[in-house]
């Protein structure tokens, strides 16, 4: 079923298949008697990963802050699926979901001349 689900994301106008579009050259080869690339699956698979790892992600998110809530009071909403957190983190901002994790920095090495 996950892998219907990534085959159909990377159909529509969304963040995956930004990600199909960008991995496919990087990852499949390209076949001039067809016109097409070959090795779509592994792009396919890729992609189907990473949407495994970030369901993992929010539900355990959940999980975790359902855990801190104390009987009897009314649990907060469910962490939802945001295209636009997903395109910023594609960007580099990212925020980690796990509470008290302090940011990493990212370091640009300067170019050998």
């Amino acid at each position: 079923m996950l892998y219907l689900m990534a085959v159909r994301a990377t159909t529509l106008d969304c963040e995956w298949a930004r990600i199909y579009r960008r991995l496919l050259p990087r990852m499949a080869t390209y076949d001039d008697r067809i016109k097409d690339y070959r090795g779509k699956k592994k792009v396919i698979g890729r992609i189907a990963g990473q949407m495994a790892s970030m369901i993992f992600a929010l539900l355990k998110t959940d999980q975790e802050t359902l855990s801190r809530v104390p009987s009897g009071e009314n649990p907060p909403p469910p962490m939802l699926y945001d295209p636009e957190i997903h395109r910023r983190h594609q960007e580099g901002s990212y925020r980690s979901l796990k509470p008290g994790t302090q940011p990493r920095k990212i370091l640009q090495l300067p170019n050998k001349s």
